[in-house]
């Protein structure tokens, strides 16, 4: 299955979802929208989830776990929980 996690610096929640990912041995690619390279990589994947990725007043809710093959989207910790223990 392949998992992408969209982070940003300085973010507990991100931190979070990486380290139960980690702890879990559940293999993931983290890209740094803080980085040019990371916010180009969601940019083009945003296209194809763009009805699944929240929004709020400020914009795209971060971070923002997406399982590819499965074609769902977790912003929270618990949210990429229970798709990992539907999924996984």
């Amino acid at each position: 299955m392949t998992i992408l996690a969209y982070t940003l610096p300085n973010c507990d929640t991100c931190e979070e979802i990486k380290e139960y990912l980690s702890c879990n041995d559940i293999e993931y690619e983290e890209q740094d929208t803080s980085s040019q390279e990371g916010l180009y990589h969601f940019r083009n994947i945003y296209k194809t989830y763009r009805d699944k990725i929240r929004k709020d007043e400020d914009g795209i809710v971060l971070p923002c776990v997406i399982f590819t093959d499965i074609g769902k989207v977790g912003h929270t910790l618990e949210e990429v929980k229970n798709i990992t223990m539907e999924e996984i």
